[in-house]
């Protein structure tokens, strides 16, 4: 009589960590000024938002726009080469992480933009989308006043703004999350800037030089 022999097979069950993360700006805002030539940096903190699990992300510079001239670099326990695009980090639960974004510029005034993408690898859901914008311009326009130095009219608008300004200069308009969606020069200390293909919403116009932004409504 021949006997039936069962073989059972046992499996590890793979635990994934089902930690979350959060990302904050710790300095300001998401935009820096300085003098052309400089490096600048924004501080923003990573944070472990699990008391139990760890969490483990990919960084990566998702989006980058700056003058070829210009390179960018990042930092988070180490500080890495403006080669480098993508990298890992791990934290411990309820730990926390300073990250630091960097533009490495030269000597003619100009602005750059990147968008960088943070991820959990173990919940692809879990991600945060942040921009940071470096400017740089003459030592006269650096330290920022309390109000902006130029007026922008119809506001709202929907097809044309006007701009009077003390001076001309570079501008940006960047939506609520800090990205640029438009940028040129003025050419004149009264102009006009053509708005028509944004969408509904609102904005900030800054001027180089002219203090701080003026908020603007698309219609």
């Amino acid at each position: 009589m021949k006997k039936l022999i069962i073989i059972f097979f046992f499996f590890p069950t793979l635990a994934f960590s089902q930690g979350t993360f959060d990302v904050v700006y710790t300095t300001t805002d998401s935009m820096v000024y300085d003098t052309p030539g400089a490096f600048m940096s924004i501080h923003t903190t990573i944070h472990n938002l699990s008391a139990t699990d760890s969490v483990k992300l990919n960084i990566f510079k998702q989006f980058i726009d700056i003058p070829s001239t210009w390179e960018t670099a990042i930092c988070t326990d180490v500080c890495y080469p403006s080669t480098v695009n993508s990298v890992n980090l791990s934290l411990a639960p309820s730990d926390s992480q300073e990250f630091v974004f960097y533009f490495y510029t030269d000597l003619v005034a100009d602005s750059g933009y990147a968008k960088v993408l943070y991820t959990n690898l173990n919940i692809p859901s879990n991600t945060v989308l942040h921009g940071y914008h470096g400017i740089t311009q003459s030592p006269l326009g650096i330290s920022e006043k309390e109000e902006a130095t130029f007026s922008v009219y119809p506001n709202p608008a929907t097809d044309v703004i006007n701009v009077k300004s003390n001076s001309t200069g570079f501008y940006i308009i960047s939506d609520a999350l800090g990205c640029v969606v438009l940028k040129g020069r003025l050419a004149t200390i009264q102009s006009s800037i053509a708005i028509s293909n944004l969408s509904k919403g609102f904005y900030f116009l800054t001027i180089q030089g002219q203090g701080k932004s003026v908020k603007i409504l698309k219609q």
